[in-house]
């Protein structure tokens, strides 16, 4: 069945069936609930949780066959199963079917990590056999109309006081992104004393923030700067920003952009594309541009990209997160080169 984003954290505590799928764009609300899900397994008696991401030739016989093998120590494993595309194939979605509707249930726990589902997808079969077993919780876009009340209740949550204005200036310098904002509402309440935070201590924090910036390093590779987006990945590197913003954020552009190609590609007025997806005006020409440079079809091709280094930051697989991020800065500026990254900075 459908569950209302709202409500699916207090449901994680209370029960769990047996597949859930947790589906969205915006990488701060999808990792928080399940972080969410993540901390109530072990009131559900599941002490085992097993990943796998969808990437090239994914073995989905292997999967189908892990999930019917009983536990030999006897615990409810929890299966995350992560689709960066959203797409998993005529073979994955057999595969889910199969799953679902297995005639002797192990007692397990599958959970499903997708990117938004459309309208197409929550009529496929494989998407109809997980709501009908389970629970398919779609996490809210949050919209440039929707993302000042949204900060409002992100600063009410931790119990703080706004001066006013407040909003209106991180608006304008956040510009809708989610991952950034938690991150400045995080930051101001470790810094305020008293729980109120005033137009001042907004501003030191964000004058305060790395000499390179994540923000800066997405429009520079949006623009095809490489030899300049590759100078701000270093600096990011040396600063000690942590990979995994670095990652999300990219991967949030990405996704926007493949969006984007998609709506336009099937007849919808570019205008209309961005609004829907959130792109701000002052946007635009940096997203166009990497449209036109990478095509959409490359949109897709790095989205696969960043599966795997969601991978690396996670720890589920072996690798130089730093080093991947630079093949994924070349790929998103559109360029095909000889040389490693690091050639092109001396």
């Amino acid at each position: 069945m459908q569950v209302p984003y709202a409500k699916a954290a207090a449901q994680f505590s209370n029960e769990l069936p047996a597949v859930i799928a947790i589906a969205g764009n915006e990488a701060l609300l999808v990792e928080e609930l399940l972080d969410s899900l993540r901390k109530s397994l072990p009131t559900h008696g599941v002490d085992e949780r097993i990943p796998f991401a969808v990437e090239g030739r994914f073995d989905w016989d292997g999967f189908v066959q892990e999930g019917n093998a009983m536990s030999l120590f006897g615990t409810r494993r929890c299966y995350e199963l992560r689709i960066p595309s959203g797409k998993p194939g005529d073979k994955g979605s057999k595969a889910i079917n199969t799953y679902c509707q297995r005639k002797e249930p192990t007692g397990d726990l599958l959970v499903l990590i997708l990117p938004k589902l459309d309208k197409r997808q929550l009529q496929s079969k494989w998407v109809k056999a997980i709501d009908a077993l389970g629970w398919v919780v779609q996490c809210p876009e949050v919209g440039l109309d929707a993302f000042p009340a949204w900060l409002k209740q992100r600063f009410a949550s931790r119990g703080l006081r706004l001066q006013s204005g407040a909003i209106e200036l991180l608006v304008t310098c956040l510009e809708g992104n989610l991952l950034a904002a938690g991150q400045e509402v995080d930051k101001l309440h470790a810094l305020s004393k008293d729980g109120g935070v005033t137009i001042e201590m907004i501003r030191s924090s964000l004058s305060d923030q790395a000499r390179y910036t994540v923000f800066e390093l997405v429009d520079m590779s949006c623009s095809g700067e490489l030899v300049r987006s590759l100078r701000i990945l270093k600096g990011l590197q040396r600063e000690g920003v942590e990979p995994t913003i670095v990652v999300w954020s990219i991967a949030r552009e990405i996704r926007t952009m493949a969006s984007v190609a998609g709506q336009i590609a099937s007849g919808t007025a570019p205008s209309n594309a961005y609004r829907e997806n959130g792109v701000w005006s002052s946007r635009e020409a940096i997203v166009s541009s990497a449209i036109k440079r990478i095509g959409a079809d490359g949109c897709y091709n790095l989205l696969r990209r960043v599966g795997e280094l969601d991978q690396l930051v996670k720890g589920q697989r072996q690798g130089d997160v730093w080093l991947e991020l630079e093949k994924l800065i070349v790929m998103l500026n559109g360029v095909v080169i000889e040389q490693t990254p690091n050639e092109l900075l001396v």
